[in-house]
C-alpha cells in the first residue's frame, strides 16, 4: 500500500505594526436617532407604549426599553391621559427637544491598557486579542517543528504611524459604548518586528479574523500558493493614501470682515490678550520664532489664565526638527526654565523644545463657553513686539476651527512631540465637525504648501476688479510668485495690479537689484510699492470677494510638496470681502488709489509709503 505523503504545515507570517498604550476613555451608551424620535413624540403629547409603537412601526418591547431608560435620566414620566396610563416628556426632556440640544448621556471615564495591530499589506486594524502575534524567535520555533514558514516583505507604500492615525486605530478596537478621550504618550509602545501568524490548511485560513478584508485574504492565499524557496516572499502594499488636494477644501463659516480681519500690530496684541483673557480651558499657539522677553511680558495674563483652569501649549517652527534655529531653541529653553521656576505656570504651561519646521503662525483657544476660535496669519505671537503691520484672520464656527485644528495636529504629529496634544486636537476637530453650526455668510479653506501657487494662478487668471499681492520680503521668488502673476492679471484685464513688500532679500539685496526689479515691473504694467518701515503682512486680494491671508512671503519663498505644512494660510470668499479689505488698506496706503483702473495708467514706481 502506497504511503501518503504528509505535507508540512504552511504558516504565513504577515508583517504587522503592534501598538499599545494606556488610554483614557468614556464608557456609556449614547442615544440613537430612534431614541430622539421617541422623546420628540412624547414631548408633543402623551402616548401609551402601544400607540407609540404603532405610530413609529417598532415592536412595543423595544419602545418600552427606550422609555424605561429615559425615565432613569428624568427625560420621561408616567401620567394619566384621560384616565389611561401613558408616558410624556418631563419639563427637562421637553426643554431639550425645544432647544434642539442633544440628549445628554451619562458617561464614566475609565483608564485601561489597549493594544492593536495593523497589517502592513492592507493597513487593516485588528484588536491584539483577535490574532496570534509572533516575533522571529517564534517563527523559528515553527520551522524547527517542520512547518513551512512563509515570511513576507511588503514593497511599495509604507504604513504611516503618527498620533492622528493611532487615535483612529485605538477607537476602532474599543467597544461600541466606548469613546477615546486620549492615549498616554508615556506608555505608548510601537513594535515593528512582529508578525501575524496565519496557518493554511487546504483552503482554510486559521488565525485570520473574520473582519479581515477580501484583499488581505486574497494576498494570504497567493502567498500560500507561491512555489519559490527564496525568503522572504515579496508582495505589494495595497495601502492607499489620499493625495493632497490642489486647492483648499472650502467650508461654510460666519465671518465679519469689519472685525475678523485683524490688521496692525496693536490689533494683534489686543487679539492675543483677548484670547488669553477669555479662555477657560485651552490655549494653543504656534509662533515661528520665540523670545524670552515677549513671554515675560505676557507672564501676568498667562498666570491669570492658568488660575482659571487654562492649559497652554506653545509650539515654534524656526529651522527644522533636526536643525532648529539656535536663537529660538535657546529662547524655548529659557522660557521652559522660567516656567519651571514659577509655581503657578509649572505643569500648566508647556513650551515644546522641538521645532516643527513650519513658518506658520496659528492660535487656537476656547471662547470661554462651548465655542472655539482660531487665528491664522502673519504674527509671531511669542516673538513680536506688535509694532509692525501684521495681518491675520479670526475664524469662528465649528467647521472653520476644525480645519485649523487638523493642520495644527499635523504640525505636531511628528517624532519628538508628545502625542497627547495631537490626539486631543484630532478628537476635538471631529467633535466640532459633528456639532451643528450656522451655515455662515462665506466659504473658507485652509491653504497649505503648493495650494498658495495654485491660488495665485487662479487669482491672476480669474475675475477682474483688483489685484493686490503683499509680502514681507521681495527676493528670489519675486518674478515667479509676484511679477509674472501680476503681469498676467494686467494683460488680461487692463487693470493695474499692485505688489507691496517690506524689505528685499536674497538676490534682490544686490546693489541696484531692487531698482532693476522696479523698472521691469513698470515695463510690465505693475505697481511695485516698497514700504519704509514696520511691514510684516502677507496676503493677496483679487476681484471683489476673494482674500488669502497667510504666513508665506510670496515674493521671496516657494513651497514644497515634501513640506506641505511649512506655510499655512486661509482663503476667504465672501460678499465684498476683497473690496472691504482693499478699502481698509487704502486708508493705510493712500497711494493704492492714485492709479485709476485704465489700460494705460501712469505708474508711480518706487514711491515710498509708510505703514501705519
Amino acid at each position: 500500500m502506497k504511503r501518503r505523503e504528509i505535507k508540512p504545515l504552511v504558516v504565513i507570517a504577515v508583517p504587522i505594526l503592534r501598538v499599545s498604550a494606556r488610554v483614557l476613555l468614556e464608557k456609556g451608551r449614547g442615544w440613537s436617532a430612534v431614541d430622539e424620535l421617541i422623546l420628540w413624540a412624547l414631548a408633543r403629547q402623551p402616548r401609551s407604549a402601544s400607540v407609540l409603537a404603532t405610530e413609529i412601526d417598532l415592536p412595543r418591547k423595544v419602545v418600552l426599553e427606550v422609555i424605561f431608560r429615559m425615565m432613569r435620566f428624568r427625560l420621561v414620566e408616567v401620567v394619566l391621559d384621560h384616565g389611561v396610563p401613558a408616558f410624556r416628556a418631563t419639563a427637562y426632556g421637553a426643554g431639550i427637544v425645544s432647544g434642539g440640544e442633544e440628549i445628554p448621556a451619562l458617561r464614566q471615564r475609565i483608564s485601561r491598557k489597549v493594544a492593536f495591530v495593523v497589517d502592513r499589506i492592507t493597513g487593516t486594524v485588528f484588536a491584539k486579542r483577535d490574532i496570534r502575534v509572533e516575533n522571529t524567535i517564534g517563527l523559528q520555533a515553527f520551522r524547527d517543528a517542520g512547518a513551512d514558514v512563509r515570511d513576507v516583505r511588503v514593497t511599495g507604500m509604507s504604513l504611516r504611524t503618527n498620533p492622528v492615525e493611532n487615535v483612529a486605530r485605538f477607537q476602532k478596537v474599543l467597544n461600541a459604548d466606548e469613546t477615546l478621550v486620549h492615549f498616554d504618550g508615556d506608555t505608548l509602545v510601537e513594535r515593528e518586528d512582529e508578525f501575524m501568524v496565519v496557518t493554511v490548511d487546504g483552503g482554510d485560513l486559521r488565525g485570520l479574523p473574520g473582519t479581515a478584508p477580501a484583499p488581505l485574504i486574497e494576498q494570504v492565499h497567493r502567498i500560500a500558493a507561491m512555489k519559490g524557496t527564496d525568503r522572504p516572499l515579496s508582495v505589494p502594499s495595497l495601502i492607499q493614501v489620499a493625495a493632497e488636494p490642489v486647492l483648499p477644501v472650502m467650508v461654510h463659516a460666519q465671518f465679519e470682515p469689519e472685525n475678523d480681519f485683524i490688521v496692525g500690530g496693536p490689533a494683534h496684541q489686543r487679539a492675543l490678550l483677548e484670547a488669553l483673557g477669555t479662555a477657560r480651558r485651552r490655549f494653543i499657539v504656534h509662533s515661528t520664532f520665540l523670545k524670552l522677553e515677549r513671554f515675560d511680558a505676557l507672564s501676568g495674563v498667562l498666570r491669570a489664565a492658568v488660575r482659571r483652569g487654562v492649559r497652554i501649549d506653545v509650539f515654534w517652527g524656526a529651522g527644522s526638527p533636526d536643525e532648529p534655529q539656535e536663537a529660538s531653541f535657546a529662547a524655548a529653553m529659557a522660557i521652559s526654565k522660567s516656567i519651571a521656576q514659577d509655581d503657578v505656570l509649572r505643569g500648566k504651561v508647556r513650551v515644546h523644545l522641538r521645532s516643527t519646521g513650519s513658518h506658520a503662525k496659528l492660535l487656537l483657544s476656547d471662547d470661554g463657553s462651548d465655542g472655539w476660535h482660531a487665528i491664522v496669519g502673519s504674527c509671531n505671537w511669542f516673538f513680536s513686539r506688535f509694532d509692525r503691520l501684521e495681518m491675520s484672520a479670526r475664524l469662528k464656527g465649528t467647521s472653520a476651527v476644525a480645519e485649523v485644528m487638523d493642520r495644527m495636529c499635523r504640525l505636531v504629529a511628528k517624532p519628538g512631540f508628545r502625542p497627547e496634544v495631537c490626539s486631543e486636537l484630532h478628537l476635538l476637530a471631529g467633535r466640532l465637525r459633528s456639532s451643528p453650526g450656522p451655515t455662515g455668510n462665506c466659504a473658507l479653506g485652509i491653504v497649505v504648501g503648493p495650494m498658495h501657487e495654485a491660488l495665485l494662478r487662479e487669482a491672476s487668471g480669474g475675475g477682474g476688479g483688483r489685484f493686490l499681492l503683499a509680502s514681507d520680503r521681495l527676493g528670489n521668488a519675486a518674478f515667479a510668485n509676484a511679477i509674472v502673476p501680476a503681469e498676467v492679471f494686467a494683460s488680461r484685464t487692463g487693470i493695474v495690479p499692485s505688489v507691496v513688500y517690506g524689505q528685499t532679500s536674497g538676490a534682490v539685496l544686490a546693489p541696484g537689484a531692487a531698482a532693476d526689479v522696479a523698472r521691469e515691473a513698470e515695463r510690465r504694467g505693475i505697481r511695485l510699492i516698497p514700504m519704509t518701515e514696520g511691514f510684516h503682512a502677507k496676503f493677496m486680494i483679487w476681484g471683489d470677494n476673494d482674500v488669502v491671508i497667510t504666513s508665506l512671503n510670496w515674493g521671496s519663498a516657494t513651497t514644497s510638496h515634501d513640506q506641505i505644512d511649512s506655510e499655512i494660510g486661509v482663503h476667504l470668499e465672501g460678499p465684498k470681502f476683497a473690496k472691504i479689505l482693499y478699502d481698509r488698506m487704502s486708508t493705510i496706503w493712500p497711494s493704492l488709489n492714485e492709479v485709476s483702473d485704465s489700460s494705460n495708467p501712469h505708474i508711480a514706481v518706487g514711491t515710498q509709503v509708510s505703514a501705519v
